[in-house]
C-alpha cells in the first residue's frame, strides 16, 4: 500500500513536471519512481527510470545529474553488466 501511494504521487509529480517543462523535477521524479521499484524489486523498472532520471537531469545540467549516474552503474554492476556500468561510473566520477 504504501509503495502503490508513492509510485502514484510520483507519477503525479511526473506528469506535472512534464507539462511545466522543467526538465529538473522530471528528472526527480524519475529518480522517486526508480528508488520505489528497487524498493519493490522490480529491477528492471528501476533501471528504466534510473536511465531516464539521469537523461533528464544531464539534458538539464542539473547538479543531480553525477547521483543519478552513479545510481545507474550501481544498478548495472549488481546486475553483473559491468561494462554497461563503467560509462556512468565515468561520468559519476568527471
Amino acid at each position: 500500500e504504501q509503495y502503490e501511494s508513492a509510485r502514484q504521487a510520483a507519477e503525479r509529480a511526473l506528469v506535472l513536471s512534464q507539462q511545466d517543462g522543467y526538465p529538473a523535477p522530471v528528472a526527480r521524479s524519475y529518480q522517486l519512481l526508480s528508488a520505489i521499484a528497487t524498493s519493490q524489486q522490480q529491477y528492471a523498472n528501476a533501471l528504466q527510470f534510473g536511465q531516464r532520471a539521469f537523461d533528464s537531469a544531464r539534458k538539464a545540467k542539473d547538479v543531480s545529474a553525477p547521483n543519478y549516474a552513479v545510481n545507474v552503474g550501481n544498478m548495472f554492476f549488481d546486475r553483473g553488466q559491468y561494462q554497461q556500468a563503467v560509462p556512468y561510473f565515468t561520468y559519476g566520477v568527471a
